[in-house]
């Protein structure tokens, strides 16, 4: 007989995948800050953002891309995969060249902003 090992400490969610994409090596290290103040997993800090972005950008044009951070580096996380593919797909809706992690960038930078400053 052999027994399967299950986690107590992160149960397995089948609505999760492991996604790679390259995101601001500076915005990351201040959402793990927020992640560790909050107790909580980076990955669930940045769904929050990419939450944000579904409900805020939605009409083609509406998104305004800045350039690419020189500082992007390649991260493999989980996300739920429902969200990451609506947040891709917006993407291509929104316009021309606006990727998932374009929009993840500007979830992470609402979220420092609204921990920093109270925005809602």
């Amino acid at each position: 007989m052999v027994l399967l090992y299950v986690s107590k400490i992160r149960p397995i969610n089948t609505a999760r995948s492991h996604f790679n994409t390259t995101l601001s090596g500076e915005l990351l290290e201040k959402i793990k800050e927020i992640a560790k103040k909050e107790d909580t997993s980076y990955n669930f800090i940045l769904e929050e953002g990419m939450e944000w972005i579904l409900e805020t950008y939605y009409l083609k044009g509406s998104f305004h891309k800045s350039d690419k951070p020189a500082d992007r580096v390649r991260i493999n996380t989980t996300f739920d995969t429902s969200l990451f593919n609506r947040v891709k797909a917006r993407g291509k809706r929104l316009g021309k060249m606006i990727y998932a992690n374009d929009l993840i960038e500007e979830g992470m930078s609402y979220i420092i902003d609204k921990r920093n400053n109270n925005v809602e």
